[in-house]
């Protein structure tokens, strides 16, 4: 598989709009990354522009989807969402990072660059 093709996303952070959209994008690529995130948390505005900051770095090495844990409220009680933001890593199509909370740029780099590298997709 190559690190990422999912056909059709041109932009470095797309919203999952349905958790089929979450499936194709997780068949498509190597390495996924998942921000849930709702609407009114302050946090979670502080946050994305640094998620997707971050994303457009590495444009076409992994996926980066935004979640509205409250509209794919399934998705985040299976995946084990207890608040917002989370950050989740899918390597493969299995889970390989949990973070919750606010996350830095430097903090977040770190991890999607050692997450590309450990995938091979850097």
């Amino acid at each position: 598989m190559k690190c990422c093709e999912t056909g059709g996303y041109t932009s470095s952070v797309d919203d999952a709009a349905s958790i089929e959209e979450v499936r194709h994008v997780l068949e498509g690529c190597k390495v996924v990354f998942l921000v849930f995130y709702v609407e009114s948390c302050g946090i979670c505005r502080a946050f994305l522009p640094i998620y997707e900051s971050v994303a457009g770095r590495f444009h076409g090495s992994a996926a980066f989807l935004r979640v509205d844990a409250n509209r794919l409220l399934e998705l985040a009680s299976a995946l084990g969402v207890m608040s917002v933001p989370s950050t989740i890593v899918v390597i493969n199509g299995r889970l390989a990072g949990f973070f919750s909370g606010f996350l830095d740029e430097d903090r977040l780099m770190n991890i999607v660059e050692r997450t590309l590298e450990y995938a091979g997709c850097l």
